[in-house]
């Protein structure tokens, strides 16, 4: 795997940098001085030779015996390493001046490659070479003086590249000018081979008492660089130490770089304390331009402290390019490095001092096609080091190096470059590495995968692990991606906000995004966490989703993801009949009768859902209908009961159901009787399920019955009268008009009057319209002509009920029959009147009964006149 981290290209110009390592011992005198670092190698100054002692001094050579490949490995195991959690790691190489060579200032200078290390003794002027496992292979001693110059000071810095070897020796005297400075090149493989001395042309002005050319020294591709930190400048009257770098290619001497006394001011040339351009060098990784310190210039327009810069030179041209400050820091460009990011630019490292001097640091700079642009500062985790890069004239140096590991992950061979920066101080050596990507988790309660339903809150916990050591921590940004989560949830449900860390997560509604930033402790964590509601919706396609999250670093290449499928309870509700039939939704349903709401409540998914709650809301019904929530029927009955609210008039159900499970809930009615028939009519039943899409509201209305009734003779007829003796037959329909079989249908026919002047009934019978419909058949007692039927009056169907009734002999002359028929399905109330009258030749032979009858028979004599004049016409005819 690589330990690159998942960033823009921005971020990647540069590495993100945390200690990894601390090496060396506080008591140690002048420690870190100097040091170097390839590959998995690094080494240090551990102490100095004291000036006219021989054989004492020290360097130490370190190895990575860690991973990088496992995370589990703890990838700051150096040899060495003050700062390893389980004790220091064994395995130092400690490299002493050979027997016999009477070394003297050994350790004063170290430089390394693939192949050597190489170590200065600047007292007895020797350098001496290694192999990189530490095994001594040869000593260079201080070249002999030449015409021009007497060697003084050989060893004071050295560069090596390949089998390139550049040695300083500031203090020789060239040209007759004390101090002036040289430096020599030299073929370490080749070292019984005379050194090339560096020199500028007799007439070049670098050339001058004190300057100290090659009291640094730089060189890439052919082109070697001398830095003279003490070169003075003269202005006026006034020397000022300025400084100046002696360019070479090849051997041949090609130009000065110097500085451009308009821009800053210079420390004056009597102190002794300070250091000019050049007083650290590198050149970039192509060797097209070098980088010199001048920590001690000032940005003022008189010298008054040692702020510093750094100028970036063309080198072929020697033009000044750039210029780097460090806001508020001070000797800026004590030392320098330069290193290569995985993107391929160069990246620059630029000691500095805090304003007050107590702190030292290192900027971190990335080197763009849109110039050089600051990226990180680097300091140790827990220690303030006034020294920390520099120490001022007494040394003190920035190592950048990489490593490239290679793993074979299912047959592939995957390469990684780690970037490291060894940076020495005043009490330690620190080794700053890119930091192991940041480790990422993320889980939800319920657990990713599972489903969830509508209401249910899901908790997330997102934690950020530092595998680096205790003394890297990280700081990172995370953002958790919530754009396919706020579909599901309103921006009020995200609650809950906590960290572990400094500060709390915020939500940022117009991105869509939790965001937090802070410092993760190395071998630390740091957890977050937030709730989310689901809410529901009525879309049925709404629960085919997925809520998806991202959880991301800025310095991590982990990007995990919860997912939660959607869930839903479904929740049928329909109403039946007296015989369980299922009505439509819209039936319109019959009075005095009894129904049965059905609540059919399923988990049809594959997950085991919290409790739910369905509401049933009866406040519709109950002004219609009578209902008692104690005969209300819960299917399975483990399911558990239902609370009723004779307040809101709402039936409840709780409770949890398993993948598969269905609950039935039976909700028993009986409509009202026309009689008590207050309410609207219109029954609106409705369910609230906080588990998913609410239920259609079952809506019916009730319809009624018509009833009539209608007084006939023995044909059929209507008649309004009747004679004493005779009979009536009454005729009662009773049509169903609603939409819906009734299964409760009755008529009662009130008889209290008719029977005063009437008797019976008799020939009592109901028919239904119905082809093969046998109904129940009417009764009477009591005074009251009663039918009832439950074997089911379809709509639409007609039952006619008919019944004799026979008016006395004695029944008194001009009264009426009156009766009327009731039902408690039908507002109806239909009447029948019926009056009785007298027949003529039941009237007493009275005056008035005779003249009756008088009138009569005339008509009669009228008649049989007329029959036997046509009688005796047809004779004579």
């Amino acid at each position: 795997m690589s330990r690159l981290s998942a960033r823009s290209i921005v971020d990647k110009d540069f590495p993100k940098l945390g200690e990894t390592a601390r090496f060396g011992e506080s008591s140690n005198d002048r420690q870190g001085y100097g040091a170097a670092a390839y590959d998995n190698k690094l080494a240090y100054v551990v102490n100095q030779g004291i000036p006219g002692k021989v054989g004492d001094g020290a360097v130490a050579l370190e190895t990575f015996n860690g991973s990088y490949e496992d995370k589990e490995t703890d990838t700051a195991k150096w040899t060495g390493n003050n700062d390893y959690e389980s004790g220091r790691p064994s395995g130092t190489v400690l490299l002493t001046p050979p027997s016999g060579s009477n070394a003297s200032g050994f350790g004063y200078g170290v430089a390394m490659n693939e192949r050597y290390v190489v170590v200065s003794a600047k007292w007895s002027q020797q350098v001496f070479v290694y192999d990189s496992s530490g095994a001594y292979l040869t000593t260079i001693e201080k070249p002999a003086d030449g015409e021009r110059y007497a060697v003084d000071n050989f060893a004071e810095s050295i560069a090596l590249n390949g089998d390139n070897l550049l040695v300083g020796a500031p203090n020789s005297t060239v040209d007759d000018r004390e101090d002036a400075g040289m430096a020599f090149a030299i073929n370490v493989s080749a070292s019984s081979d005379p050194a090339v001395p560096l020199l500028a042309p007799r007439s070049d002005p670098s050339i001058r008492e004190g300057a100290l050319v090659g009291q640094t020294v730089a060189l890439a591709s052919g082109h070697w660089a001398l830095g003279a930190p003490g070169y003075v400048t003269a202005a006026g009257d006034r020397g000022y130490i300025t400084g100046l770098v002696q360019m070479f290619d090849g051997g041949s001497f090609t130009r000065d770089l110097t500085v451009d006394m308009a821009k800053g001011s210079y420390p004056p040339a009597d102190d002794t304390s300070v250091a000019g351009l050049g007083r650290s060098l590198v050149f970039s990784s192509d060797g097209k331009k070098l980088y010199a310190g001048n920590p001690s210039c000032d940005s003022d327009s008189v010298w008054k402290r040692q702020v510093g810069r750094v100028l970036t030179f063309d080198v072929k041209t020697g033009a000044e390019e750039s210029e780097i400050a460090v806001d508020g820091g001070t000797y800026v460009g004590g030392a320098l490095a330069v290193d290569v990011s995985n993107v391929g630019n160069d990246t620059l490292y630029v000691s500095y001092q805090s304003d007050d001097g107590v702190a030292g640091c290192v900027a971190g700079y990335a080197v763009t096609s849109k110039g050089i642009q600051y990226r990180q500062s680097i300091s140790p985790f827990e220690y303030t080091d006034s020294r920390l890069g520099a120490q001022g004239l007494l040394g003190g140096a920035i190592v950048a190096f990489s490593h490239t590991s290679e793993t074979t992950v299912d047959g592939v061979l995957k390469k990684a470059r780690h970037q490291r920066v060894l940076v020495t101080g005043l009490d330690y050596i620190y080794l700053f590495e890119d930091q192991l990507p940041l480790e990422l988790r993320k889980v939800a309660d319920p657990v990713t995968g599972k489903r969830v339903f509508p209401g249910q809150t899901i908790s997330y916990s997102l934690e950020i692990n530092n595998l680096n050591p205790r003394t890297s921590p990280v700081f990172t940004s995370v953002v958790d991606d919530l754009s396919e989560v706020l579909g599901y949830a309103d921006k009020s449900q995200i609650t809950d906000l906590s960290s572990t860390g400094s500060g709390f997560p915020t939500f940022d509604a117009t991105s869509r995004k939790l965001n937090w930033s802070g410092s993760v402790p190395g071998r630390g964590s740091v957890s977050l966490g937030y709730k989310m509601t689901v809410k529901k919706s009525q879309d049925a396609s709404y629960y085919n989703s997925i809520v998806r999250n991202h959880f991301a670093s800025d310095c991590s290449d982990d990007r995990p993801v919860t997912e939660h499928k959607l869930g839903k309870i479904d929740v049928q509700k329909s109403i039946a009949d007296k015989k369980d039939h299922v009505l439509p939704s819209d039936a319109v349903l019959g009075r005095d009768q009894d129904y049965t709401y059905r609540l059919t409540i399923a988990n049809a998914t594959d997950t085991d859902s919290p409790v739910a709650t369905v509401t049933d809301d009866m406040s519709a019904v109950i002004d219609d209908a009578d209902f008692n929530a104690d005969h209300v029927v819960v299917d399975p009955a483990v399911a558990g009961p239902v609370q009723y609210d004779t307040g809101s008039h709402r039936l409840t159900w709780s409770g949890a159901l398993k993948s598969g499970a269905k609950v039935s809930i039976l909700v028993p009615i009986h409509t009202h009787k026309s009689d008590n028939a207050s309410g609207d009519k219109a029954m609106r039943n409705g369910l609230i399920n906080d588990r998913g899409p609410d239920a259609g509201d079952v809506v019916n209305s009730i319809g009624d019955v018509g009833l009539d009734k209608v007084p006939e003779n023995a044909q059929g007829g209507r008649i309004a009268q009747v004679a004493r003796g005779k009979s009536v037959r009454y005729k009662i329909t009773y049509t169903n008009k609603t939409g819906v079989t009734l299964y409760n249908a009755s008529i009662v026919d009130d008889l209290s009057d008719v029977l005063t002047n009437g008797e019976g009934p008799t020939d009592l019978k109901a028919v239904s319209s119905v082809a093969g419909h046998v109904v129940a058949q009417p009764e009477s007692s009591g005074g009251y002509l009663r039918w009832s039927d439950t074997s089911g009056i379809k709509p639409a169907e007609v039952v006619t009920i008919t019944y004799v009734m026979n008016v006395k002999n004695d029944a008194a002359r001009n009264s009426n029959l009156v009766n009327s028929v009731t039902s408690a399905q039908s507002p109806d109330r239909p009447e029948a009147s019926v009056k009785v009258f007298i027949p003529v030749f039941d009237l007493p032979m009275s005056g008035g009964r005779l003249i009756l009858m008088a009138l009569l028979l005339i008509p009669g004599i009228a008649l049989i006149i007329v029959a036997v004049l046509i009688k005796r016409y047809r004779q004579t005819a």
